[in-house]
């Protein structure tokens, strides 16, 4: 395998080879940087986005906190402020590090629907706050396709590293990643089976079964790239929780230490493991979009677990 920034890690788990493609070697950086600087490039070529003596320039976006921060990585030292939204569900760790901005201002917002979700209300925060900002510039990581046109080197890195890929699985939070991984394998007539892994308490493939414990993968409402990335591929996988907790434990005592996206899409290969499911002839590539250390509050907090009755869990996993 090829070597590059991301790189491609391999487990063996059940007598397979697993390729876990590591999208956040460092705690602050996630997969959503592909995307993020494919927009801000587009928004400094308009002359949107220049140096601190520019007109400000007030920049919009709703983010559980990856995308917000790839973002404000990115717009550092320009004209560009940033008002971002996000709710309750996401990880401290993330909300936090938005705060430390200077250029940033975070809204957290806590008016869940009856399955839990705060996306409504979030949509509901940042259009109210468009109108009384009318010169305001939304970067939408649920429709913009900029956002998921980002995401192109990131298959071109994979068959790079990967010569022989049977398959890859994306977690889905926009479900532009999942989208892009669409339109490359049609593009390029690829043969490589797209696995799309989703929340059990997620909206975007139907009614939420349960409630949504974990940010950085599934969403409170199904957005446009969910609606057209359905019909094309070949497997919509929803992960319960526990799944998620064992799966993330498994990886960091293998010296792993990844996000909750990360452990779902190693869960869902897990399953198909189990259920001979998995395509054979080649290596399954998980995308593993961000660090572990963004979810010491949640995923790996025994007392995170426990308040939310997964408790059983991690006391399973321990012993």
């Amino acid at each position: 395998m090829k070597t590059s920034a991301s790189p491609i890690k391999v487990v063996n788990y059940g007598g397979w080879n697993i390729g876990l493609k590591i999208e956040g070697p460092s705690p602050d950086q996630s997969h959503k940087s592909r995307a993020a600087a494919h927009v801000v490039a587009r928004l400094r070529w308009n002359g949107l986005i220049r140096g601190t003596v520019a007109s400000k320039v007030q920049l919009v976006v709703s983010s559980s906190g990856n995308a917000a921060n790839e973002i404000a990585k990115l717009t550092a030292g320009t004209n560009a402020k940033i008002r971002v939204f996000t709710d309750v569900l996401s990880a401290t760790e993330l909300i936090e590090r938005l705060k430390a901005w200077p250029h940033v201002a975070v809204s957290v917002i806590n008016e869940p629907d009856r399955s839990g979700s705060h996306a409504a209300a979030r949509k509901r925060a940042l259009d109210t706050y468009r109108k009384e900002n009318p010169g305001s510039v939304e970067i939408d990581q649920y429709h913009d396709s900029d956002w998921a046109c980002g995401y192109f080197s990131l298959f071109r890195e994979i068959e790079w590293q990967v010569p022989n890929v049977s398959a890859i699985f994306v977690p889905v939070g926009t479900a532009a990643t999942a989208m892009s991984a669409v339109r490359f394998k049609i593009l390029y007539q690829r043969r490589w089976k797209i696995f799309a892994v989703d929340a059990m308490g997620s909206a975007l493939h139907g009614a939420p079964i349960g409630t949504r414990r974990f940010s950085g993968y599934g969403n409170g409402a199904q957005t446009e790239w969910a609606r057209q990335t359905h019909p094309h591929v070949d497997g919509w996988l929803r992960v319960p929780d526990e799944a998620v907790v064992q799966a993330a434990r498994w990886l960091r005592a293998r010296g792993h230490y990844l996000g909750a996206s990360s452990a779902a899409v190693f869960a869902a290969t897990v399953h198909r493991i189990a259920s001979d499911t998995l395509p054979h002839g080649g290596v399954p590539v998980l995308i593993c979009s961000d660090h572990g250390r963004n979810y010491e509050s949640t995923l790996y907090s025994d007392n995170y677990l426990l308040r939310n009755g997964l408790g059983h869990v991690a006391e399973a996993v321990a012993t």
